[in-house]
């Protein structure tokens, strides 16, 4: 396992608690019970979790680091020294890496491998990561007439004006997924609240909003090599689009007309405004300096992917 004594030699570590929870749900990985660890690692908030059979050896993992994470800065757009996060699933099947400029809320779909999807479904694992990490993992709604996940090709008006979002898909209307010039799969999730708003849907100011100009979060990136997302069906009742199996989904390259100038403004009025100080443009949005960010801090360039 990943333990603060394992680290003392090469990191600044300091451990905070560590606790191991019971798993009652019946799982075909044989977890029984989770082992978490918060710890700070040169002042980055560190959590880990390890998913254990009955002999009390690690079938699968969760490590979520927050603050200055270096390939965030070299990867994702926006100021370097607010870092991000990174997100890393480990099990038998290999490792999941994921980065993000978010800090404060970390939403996603589940992950491709089948051993994590699993445990990561079952109640007890589902609601320690959101308690512990602010990992939020959704999952399918079928019951009570809840609608299925669904894919759809991207609107334009989904989308940044650069780069292309290559074979994008509109998930669930809730979210876009598409590979990057990079070749990255890049998930960013859209409020349901509407544009520059808090993670529960209140005011927010600049850099603080986790929903954006546009109405997404930041981007999550993951993987290298992509060229092709693909759908694939679970019982017939809701597709999703990845680019890791499946089948090939026939989904365009999309250019976006969003503007790439675009914060957030700082007064929490909720409204988008353009950053002079950035390449790009904002149509019609009053300039940062006028709306409360005069020394900087809307945030722009933080959303884009």
């Amino acid at each position: 396992m990943r333990t603060c004594a394992l680290l003392l030699a090469l990191l600044s570590c300091t451990p905070d608690h560590t606790t191991q929870i019971p798993v009652p749900e019946q799982n075909e990985a044989g977890v029984v019970a989770l082992a978490i660890e918060h710890t700070t690692q040169q002042s980055d908030a560190v959590f880990d979790m390890h998913a254990l059979n009955g002999n009390d050896e690690t079938v699968a993992s969760v490590h979520v680091r927050t603050g200055g994470v270096a390939d965030v800065a070299d990867q994702l757009p926006g100021e370097g020294d607010r870092g991000g996060s990174e997100i890393v699933f480990t099990s038998a099947h290999g490792e999941t890496r994921l980065l993000t400029r978010e800090r404060e809320r970390l939403e996603m779909l589940p992950p491709s491998d089948a051993t994590i999807a699993e445990l990561v479904a079952l109640p007890s694992i589902r609601k320690t990561l959101e308690r512990e990490a602010k990992l939020f993992i959704q999952q399918p709604k079928l019951a009570n007439g809840d609608t299925a996940y669904a894919t759809a090709l991207c609107p334009t008006s989904e989308l940044l004006s650069s780069p292309v979002a290559k074979q994008c898909c509109f998930q669930d209307s809730l979210m876009t997924r598409f590979i990057n010039p990079a070749s990255q799969f890049v998930t960013r999730q859209k409020s349901t609240y509407g544009i520059c708003k808090a993670s529960d849907g209140g005011s927010c100011a600049g850099s603080n909003c986790y929903y954006g100009p546009y109405g997404y979060s930041r981007a999550t990136i993951t993987g290298s090599g992509y060229t092709e997302m693909k759908v694939y069906v679970v019982l017939t009742m809701f597709s999703v689009c990845s680019p890791d199996y499946g089948y090939p989904g026939g989904f365009a390259d999309v250019s976006g007309t969003g503007g790439l100038a675009c914060g957030c403004a700082c007064n929490g009025n909720g409204t988008r405004c353009y950053d002079s100080s950035k390449s790009g443009d904002c149509p019609g949005a009053p300039n940062c300096n006028t709306v409360g960010c005069p020394g900087g801090g809307s945030g722009a360039g933080e959303w884009n992917y």
